[in-house]
């Protein structure tokens, strides 16, 4: 999935001296800056999962503006999940304790909907797009 960022013009670092590190995250996405930091020394899997998160922040920017931040982080980890599931990484358990955290608003959360579904299906595209090893199919692998 990282070699797929460049389908949407961002770069990707997993430099723990990165600007842009934040000490208290697994990862951030800078819109401006049109980069994703992803914290290095963690397993292939909590990378994939953040690098997905991040991503989706970046493909629901748009659709998200607007929206509390808490909404936003929901509409990202679930366009993370919906991603990591199809390519073969179950995010659920992850997933649902992340989303309970941010979400005070249950009924918030339906506003995203349209923003998850547009979200994931963008990114499993793009990365199926790109993608010529059939092993790469399987993020969890």
């Amino acid at each position: 999935m990282l070699a797929h960022a460049a389908t949407f013009n961002l770069t990707v670092s997993t430099s723990e001296s990165d600007p842009l590190a934040g000490p208290d995250t697994f990862g951030s996405y800078h819109h401006a800056a049109r980069a994703v930091r992803v914290r290095p020394g963690r397993d292939r899997a909590e990378v994939a999962a953040t690098l997905a998160h991040e991503l989706a922040h970046a493909v629901t920017h748009d659709a998200c503006s607007g929206m509390p931040r808490d909404v936003c982080d929901v509409i990202a980890e679930s366009v993370a999940d919906a991603v990591c599931s199809r390519f073969g990484l179950d995010l659920s358990l992850r997933s649902v304790a992340y989303v309970a955290g941010w979400l005070d608003d249950p009924a918030a959360f339906r506003v995203g909907m349209a923003a998850i579904h547009d979200g994931a299906a963008s990114l499993i595209d793009a990365i199926e797009a790109v993608m010529t090893d059939p092993r790469e199919h399987d993020l969890a692998a």
